[in-house]
């Protein structure tokens, strides 16, 4: 089992083990995101992660900024063919993280008081031996599992893809079920939480941002942004990698 904390973030910048400031936004936000997954909304430490996630996107934001001012034109004159394909490969890993972090924003939805988990009605799609008429009314079915696989297997090109598929899905339980019903008021619910989880997530950097500083130049500019903590204030936010 693996665990990552901002310790173990220091300590992987300090050895180069990061090759593009994408990838170390990618780990920062998988621990931001599960810290906040683990504590209750208004919880100190929850409150905490949340203002940490911000100031990284408002650092990442200027230290871009700052790099296309400082080499101009030049780094895509010098760009060799290595860089090019790191740089495509590294948005495509910020892509698949923020559609995970997006699916398990629906999958770990629970109804106020009750705690009842929001989604288990959209995992697998209705049996059609105990549901006939539903594949007769639905034409384009759709559930959770398959949007996982799709997640999984690179079968999405980009985010807006996974976000049709979801919303396919709720459209077609409010269409299918009466409204009023469970199942309908579980689908306007989730698509709800997607709408605020994609919001919360800020929009994905175009092709121009995601030329990012190179670490070396900056990384000491990002951890002045970051709050600093010692041993005894430090919450230990330790997160399990393997949970997504």
């Amino acid at each position: 089992m693996s665990y990552l904390c901002l310790w173990e973030e220091r300590t992987k910048l300090k050895n180069h083990e990061y090759e593009t400031l994408d990838q170390l936004e990618a780990d920062l936000n998988l621990m931001f995101e599960n810290a906040k997954r683990y504590n209750v909304p208004n919880s100190a430490i929850y409150k905490r992660v949340l203002k940490m996630q911000q100031v990284m996107q408002a650092k990442k934001k200027e230290l871009a900024r700052r790099d296309d001012i400082e080499d101009g034109d030049s780094m895509i004159s010098s760009a060799t063919s290595d860089t090019g394909s790191s740089k495509r490969k590294s948005k495509k890993n910020i892509r698949k993280q923020r559609m995970k972090i997006l699916y398990n924003a629906v999958l770990e939805a629970r109804e106020p008081g009750t705690g009842r988990r929001l989604c288990d009605l959209f995992m697998v799609k209705p049996s059609k031996k105990d549901y006939p008429d539903y594949y007769k009314i639905i034409l384009e079915p759709m559930d959770l599992k398959m949007i996982e696989h799709n997640i999984r297997n690179d079968k999405y090109v980009g985010e807006e893809a996974m976000i049709e598929d979801m919303k396919l899905m709720f459209r077609n339980a409010r269409h299918y079920n009466e409204e009023g019903s469970q199942v309908y008021n579980d689908a306007h619910m989730l698509e709800k939480i997607l709408k605020e989880k994609r919001k919360e997530l800020g929009p994905l950097a175009e092709d121009d941002d995601v030329a990012s500083p190179k670490l070396k130049l900056s990384k000491a500019t990002l951890y002045i942004a970051m709050p600093h903590f010692n041993t005894y204030e430090n919450p230990t936010i330790e997160i399990n990698r393997s949970s997504l």
